[in-house]
Formats: structure tokens, C-alpha cells, sequence
């Protein structure tokens, strides 16, 4: 049977800059160390290039958890859909939100016809990887970064 708390939970996309930046405060606890200029250029470059959107998950109207997202198209694997961002408030942890957003975005990746969903996780976040693997996600490639200074 279904808690209180998942009675309580709606979800909703987002897709212009100002409706997604007022999540700011959720976008500086996930980057403590980036400032809001930053973030919010950033922001502005990813919405117009990539077409992000960000699904965020509520909890009495209150923003717990959010994930952004974009469909793009590569030779190897036709259309996905790439999740970045990913990000649960840490007083909302363990209560399956992480795994609510994995079957939003399987659902929206199936309305925009991807063939697959993508994310990356860091090396050290072991619990994500948890969520993930149970969700039916693989580890199918590295994602190798060189700093450009």
C-alpha cells in the first residue's frame, strides 16, 4: 500500500529559464561551490541549444526532487534520452524518489520514441549506482573528461 507521502507526490516538466530557475535554491544545494551567474548561464546555453527541461517532483507542492533532460541522437544508438542533473533533497533521501524519476523518464522516453536513456554518475556515488542497477540501467561505457584550462 502506497505511504501518505506518495499520495502526496506530482510531478511537472519545465521548459523555459525562468519557470526552471526558480528552482534555483535546489540547483546551488546539488553545486554549492558554482555561483548563480554561473548556473544561470549555463542554464540559459543548455535550454537554448539542447532543448533541456527539467522534471521536477513535488511533495505537497513543495520542490524534493528534480532531474533535467534532453533528447538527442547519435549515429550508434539512434534517438535517447540523456538525464543530468539528477538531484534529491538530502531530507528526502531513501523515500524511492530517485526511483520515481527513473519511471518518469522512461515514460517520456517512450512517448518521444528514444531508443534508450543515458546518465552519467559519478565513480563515487556508489547509492545512485544501486538505484540505477535496479531500474535495469547498465554500465555500458566510460565517460573520460580532460579539464580545458
Amino acid at each position: 500500500m502506497p505511504s501518505d507521502d506518495a499520495k502526496t507526490l506530482s510531478s511537472k516538466i519545465f521548459t523555459e529559464f525562468s519557470d526552471i530557475w526558480s528552482f534555483k535554491r535546489l540547483f546551488h544545494e546539488q553545486y554549492p561551490k558554482r555561483d548563480e551567474s554561473y548556473l544561470s548561464q549555463i542554464l540559459k546555453l543548455m535550454i537554448a541549444q539542447q532543448n533541456y527541461r527539467l522534471l521536477v517532483i513535488f511533495n505537497q507542492e513543495k520542490a524534493v526532487a528534480m532531474a533535467g533532460f534532453h533528447i538527442g541522437y547519435l549515429l550508434y544508438c539512434g534517438s535517447y534520452l540523456q538525464v543530468s542533473n539528477f538531484f534529491v533533497t538530502n531530507n528526502q533521501r531513501r523515500l524511492g524518489l530517485a526511483s520515481t524519476l527513473l519511471e518518469r523518464f522512461e515514460i517520456i522516453a517512450k512517448q518521444e520514441s528514444c531508443q534508450q536513456i543515458v546518465l552519467d554518475s559519478y565513480l563515487t556515488n556508489q547509492n545512485s549506482h544501486k538505484i540505477y542497477l535496479n531500474k535495469d540501467f547498465k554500465i555500458s561505457a566510460y565517460h573520460f573528461t580532460k579539464e580545458i584550462v
